[in-house]
């Protein structure tokens, strides 16, 4: 799982934020503290990277779940998490921010 994602984490442009999770979308979403796409993508590059990360297997077929605290605000409402679902072919599934605890 860490050997996908630490390729994924190599090219952030590829990386799928999905338009609900920023913060300029309306409705009630898990989303960043940023309106800016390539700011979403450096964070969930350097969260894939993050010695904190935490891999966990993930309900869907050939997929993982990465969770990894920020340690500072990357979420709406104060979150510093960053919840990735990421696939074994070495893509970006989902991304969004989580509260820790």
């Amino acid at each position: 799982m860490s050997d996908a994602a630490f390729k994924v984490a190599d090219d952030p442009a590829s990386i799928f934020v999905k338009d609900t999770h920023l913060a300029s979308f309306d409705g009630n979403y898990a989303k960043f503290a940023t309106a800016d796409k390539r700011r979403a993508q450096s964070w969930i590059a350097e969260g894939l990277r993050s010695g904190r990360a935490v891999f966990k297997l993930n309900g869907a077929y050939d997929t993982f779940k990465v969770e990894v605290d920020m340690q500072r605000v990357i979420g709406a409402k104060g979150r510093t998490g960053i919840r990735i679902i990421a696939a074994n072919d070495r893509r970006v599934v989902n991304a969004f921010s989580f509260k820790v605890g």
